[in-house]
């Protein structure tokens, strides 16, 4: 080996090892076991959402019919089944927060223990692995990226480029779209339904927007799963 690429060898090494000592190991798989518990919870919230709203959706199409044109309970049955509904929906966005929260904890440590590693030419630094989400447009496309590269170099640390991607992620990241794209269609037309027809449909939408939440979670529960399994038996860590 020549003194310029004995140079350029110890330099790699110097950056490498310097990239290394910004970040410190941590455990994921107690996250993991929070994070997965937490979408099993989503999932069966989400059935009971489902559940709810057909209820309503029968309440709406007998009002429709007419069956409670002479019933004084009407208000009450319609007060009970707004309380409900809210009640279904915020305990949905407070697990929704914590699950997130949790979530992204997790995919930051996952990278910072890439990099630790010394696992090198990885294209997110942690705090970007996770900001993505929140940048219009950029979180289109870069969190899938960025979970790619997690998985690829989890796997194999010296070689992971050359690491194929998995079905799952693709499916991942097409339902996350695909929910975040009809939550924000029936929330829309939700906030401004007032007659029957429209609360009906409305009340579709929203079911529809659940059910693709709860085949995300399931997915995703998986890829949780995988991803750990796979972070931790790559020994990344110990690869150098």
């Amino acid at each position: 080996m020549t003194s310029d690429a004995q140079d350029q060898a110890a330099g790699t090494a110097a950056g490498r090892e310097t990239a290394a000592k910004q970040y410190v190991i941590k455990d994921i798989a107690g996250l993991a076991r929070w994070i997965r518990w937490l979408l099993i919870a989503d999932v069966i919230l989400g059935v009971a959402a489902i559940i709810s709203g057909l209820m309503e959706y029968k309440l709406l199409t007998d009002i429709q019919a007419g069956h409670y044109s002479n019933n004084p309970d009407l208000t009450v049955l319609a007060e009970r089944n707004d309380l409900r509904q809210t009640v279904i929906v915020l305990t949905q966005l407070g697990l929704f927060l914590v699950t997130g929260t949790l979530t992204l904890i997790w995919l930051y440590r996952i990278n910072a223990n890439l990099r630790a590693s010394g696992v090198n030419n990885l294209s997110y630094k942690p705090g970007w692995s996770i900001g993505s989400y929140f940048i219009p447009i950029v979180n289109l496309w870069q969190p899938f990226v960025a979970m790619k590269e997690n998985w690829k170099a989890s796997g194999d640390p010296l070689n992971w480029k050359s690491q194929d991607t998995p079905a799952i992620l693709g499916w991942w990241w097409f339902l996350w779209l695909l929910n975040s794209g009809a939550v924000n269609v029936a929330n829309r037309y939700t906030n401004r339904a007032e007659e029957i027809d429209e609360l009906l449909l409305a009340n579709i939408l929203t079911n529809a927007s659940t059910a693709t939440g709860i085949a995300l979670s399931l997915v995703f529960l998986k890829i949780v799963a995988d991803l750990t399994r796979r972070h931790i038996d790559g020994r990344a860590y110990s690869a150098f």
